[in-house]
């Protein structure tokens, strides 16, 4: 089975890449690493071995599915907009697992995500 996880090692490379390349380079840089570790198996294994068992994505597994497809298939456009819904919908999860209500619009969800930024990188 493949490894489902990028490691440290990809990471800590990764980022001495980023630093260390003039700042027109730095996207493209970002683009590739990324293209290669986020092939399709990799992918395909994450939609099987752990997507549909996070509490908080399960239900959007298909949605996640179907946007892999798209992306392979070209239309990466529809892939990343199939996908805004499925983000939101995580948000509210997460938001309601915690007893916090995020209400109907867009305006308590980006309220939710600063927030969940700040508390998992501790952003000061």
């Amino acid at each position: 089975m493949r490894k489902i996880h990028l490691t440290y090692e990809f990471l800590g490379k990764l980022a001495k890449a980023i630093e260390v390349a003039t700042p027109d380079l730095r996207p493209e840089i970002v683009r590739q690493n990324f293209a290669q570790a986020y092939d399709a198996k990799y992918l395909a294994a994450m939609l099987l071995e752990r997507y549909g068992k996070i509490v908080h994505i399960q239900d959007f597994k298909r949605q996640i599915d179907e946007s892999i497809k798209a992306h392979f298939t070209g239309y990466k456009f529809v892939a990343v907009t199939g996908l805004i819904p499925v983000v939101e919908g995580i948000i509210r999860k997460i938001a309601i697992s915690e007893s916090r209500d995020v209400g109907q619009g867009t305006r308590g969800l980006n309220i939710e995500l600063q927030a969940f930024v700040e508390r998992e990188f501790e952003i000061r």
